[in-house]
């Protein structure tokens, strides 16, 4: 059993249901990994192309991992964001509780393997680059125009201390110094 804010229990959910596999042919890349560990509990996503993680401190008295079917997913967000809420589940694995005030969601579990999602994550990052939100979001909002309408791709390239944000037609570099400079 964890207990965690309704508030961030939604947000965990929010972040992470992009990147679940609704389409695909791996049925449990379908569904959320919960991994209740015994200073946090993680919830992940992957479609094998992308991978959402979320991390929230807790202290726990149990490890265990569940993978959470997405319609189940989707009911945590309806839970009041103001509770507390209990996370709980069966001594089989097999269902998830969440309780909050005024009501409890109930869910069956997948059964089946989440992909190692620790093994891809980098453990040191070297190559690290901090930029200004507000400008990062300028950039985007100028490229956007640029990009291929349907693959909505937009490649981020360090060069040096610049970030490079290239789109079908054009580029922009976002400069260190905090310039901005587009290039077609």
């Amino acid at each position: 059993q964890a207990k965690i804010h309704g508030q961030v229990l939604n947000d965990a959910m929010k972040k992470i249901s992009h990147a679940s596999d609704y389409h695909g042919e791996h049925f449990v890349l379908a569904g959320n990994l919960m991994e209740i560990e015994k200073d946090s509990i993680n919830f992940v996503a992957t479609d094998m192309h992308r991978l959402a993680l979320v991390k929230i401190p807790c202290k726990n008295k149990k490890e265990v991992s569940v993978i959470m079917n997405r319609d189940f997913c989707k009911l945590i967000k309806l839970l009041p964001i103001q509770d507390t809420v209990n996370i709980m589940i069966s001594n089989d694995n097999r269902l998830v509780f969440i309780e909050g005030s005024i009501c409890t969601i109930t869910g069956r579990t997948i059964d089946g393997f989440f992909p190692d999602y620790q093994y891809i994550i980098p453990k040191n990052l070297d190559h690290g680059l901090t930029v200004n939100r507000e400008i990062m979001l300028e950039a985007l909002q100028t490229i956007q125009s640029e990009v291929n309408q349907e693959t909505r791709e937009i490649k981020l390239q360090r060069k040096g201390s610049d970030l490079e944000l290239v789109a079908e037609r054009s580029s922009l570099v976002i400069r260190s110094d905090k310039r901005s400079e587009e290039h077609t």
